[in-house]
């Protein structure tokens, strides 16, 4: 099976056992990228959706995570906290990265760590640990 196939299977299972959050992203120039006709890749519609802006040029987008907490012999107190979160999250593009943040229903959570699963080099999900 590719990685691409086992990607969207896997972003599916989360979807349908997961929940939505918003993962927001500081953007640093709030002007869209320029549409070159002759590259593919700068049309809008091949560009990764943007729901909303907030405030400093945020931009939040919808992602679906399984949230779990972690066991007792994994917390340290130091790297991982007793009120981190331990989140699958589907494949996006770009890859989630520390310090971006995840708004749910349960609050803001800053990301600490976000480490891909890509077996093949492409990345099936993502292990992020978020905190409050």
């Amino acid at each position: 099976m590719n990685s691409e196939l086992k990607a969207l299977q896997t972003a599916a299972k989360i979807r349908k056992n997961g929940h939505i959050v918003q993962l927001v992203r500081s953007m640093p120039d709030p002007t869209p990228p320029a549409v070159n006709p002759a590259d593919p890749d700068t049309l809008p519609w091949r560009q990764a959706p943007v729901l909303e802006r907030g405030p400093a040029n945020e931009a939040a987008t919808d992602v679906a995570v399984l949230t779990l907490k972690y066991e007792d012999k994994d917390i340290d107190g130091d790297a991982i906290r007793a009120d981190d979160w331990k989140m699958m999250m589907e494949a996006v593009s770009p890859a989630p990265q520390t310090g971006e943040r995840i708004e749910s229903a349960k609050g803001s959570y800053r990301i600490v760590n976000a480490v891909p699963f890509e077996p093949a080099g492409i990345p099936i999900y993502y292990d992020v640990q978020a905190r409050k």
